[in-house]
């Protein structure tokens, strides 16, 4: 005969093997490491003082700013150890791209990072890098990688790709597995300069009606 009294007995028994084999489950876990696919990651944009630009339809002005980020589609893990890293690039080098942080939604450890320029062989300017950290890291879905500081140096269209990296580029040389995302950015003089290069052509266009 099964009394109250033992009923609730088995169901804490029951109760606490779950948790313990849950525990068990996460701490046997395998950190399985990222696919880098163009649909898991995209880069965003936004101007510095939040506001979104879409560069799929906005046209930057050189006097300003961006700042650039990564988003992961799904949660990942970053093994700890694992000889692979990351790039955010710019070229043709008609802009600078400088620091970047974790993301809110990366867990567990930081960012190495550093200019691109200093690779051997790589394809234009920004911020290359790994991570470091003593256990796995988690990351996503959301913010992965933020707060690259985009800096426009002269007008034209200018790529910007996000590119998965082999621990080859550790030794000081540009060794990429591919690119996963990529973004195009129109940049335009500021709108002072449009107006005094077209106060030069009419000067100009007055002067040679004179000569004449």
């Amino acid at each position: 005969m099964v009394t109250k009294k033992s009923g609730s007995i088995v169901i804490v028994i029951l109760l606490v093997l779950f948790l313990i084999n849950g525990a068990v489950v996460d701490a046997l876990a395998i950190c399985e490491p990222p696919v880098f696919r163009p649909d898991r990651f995209h880069i965003g944009t936004r101007y510095l003082d939040g506001s979104p630009f879409d560069p799929s339809t906005d046209i930057l002005d050189i006097a300003d700013s961006l700042y650039l980020s990564i988003y992961a589609e799904e949660e990942f893990c970053w093994e700890s150890g694992f000889g692979y890293g990351w790039a955010l690039v710019s070229y043709p080098s008609l802009a600078t791209i400088t620091g970047g942080v974790l993301g809110p939604d990366a867990y567990g450890g930081g960012i190495y990072s550093s200019p691109v320029r200093e690779i051997v062989g790589a394809p234009g300017d920004g911020q290359w890098g790994d991570f470091h950290s003593q256990n796995d890291m988690y990351f996503g879905p959301g913010l992965y990688l933020d707060n690259f500081l985009y800096s426009p140096q002269s007008v034209g269209d200018l790529t910007v790709s996000f590119w998965h990296l082999s621990e080859g580029t550790g030794s000081g040389y540009w060794d990429p597995y591919g690119v996963v995302d990529s973004i195009v950015i129109h940049q335009v003089p500021e709108p002072t300069t449009i107006t005094l290069l077209a106060l030069g052509g009419l000067l100009l266009r007055r002067r040679r009606i004179a000569c004449k």
